[in-house]
């Protein structure tokens, strides 16, 4: 029943996906790091924000541009309140992304406290569309024996 749910889940994501008519992704993959909020949160509003995350992607679904194995940066857009919120490192998530027609290079903004800043030069190729995670053991993951 759960293998079923979770490919379920990826069916929809790879429809969505597909639904869009950009160069989309859809790829699992465990999380590496998260950008930061900054001390105080952006709304959306004139200016587009976008919060950072790495992913070492471990099966691709949908699309050619991501290697399994490989790590890559994508960028989340920022409201309020987004996607990213309530993820952390080592989190297992399915994700949809778009394939930016220009990679850019972004600053990593990592808080070390309130007064000290410090940024990392990164190069985003994608936007991050969906994210989801993934709460039910996949193929990759060994069973418990009971």
């Amino acid at each position: 029943m759960k293998r079923r749910i979770v490919l379920l889940t990826v069916v929809l994501f790879i429809v969505s996906a597909l639904a869009d008519g950009q160069k989309n992704v859809v790829f699992e993959a465990t999380i590496v790091r998260l950008e930061p909020w900054g001390v105080p949160k952006i709304s959306c509003g004139a200016f587009a924000n976008y919060r950072l995350a790495e992913y070492k992607i471990d099966i691709v679904y949908s699309g050619t541009t991501a290697i399994a194995g490989q790590h890559i940066i994508a960028q989340h857009l920022a409201c309020n309140y987004n996607e990213l919120d309530d993820l952390k490192p080592g989190d297992k998530v399915l994700v949809v992304a778009s394939v930016l027609r220009h990679p850019r290079t972004a600053q990593w903004d990592t808080m070390q406290s309130d007064t000290k800043k410090k940024a990392e030069n990164v190069t985003v190729l994608y936007s991050g569309d969906r994210v989801a995670k993934i709460v039910y053991p996949t193929e990759q993951e060994p069973r418990r024996s009971r």
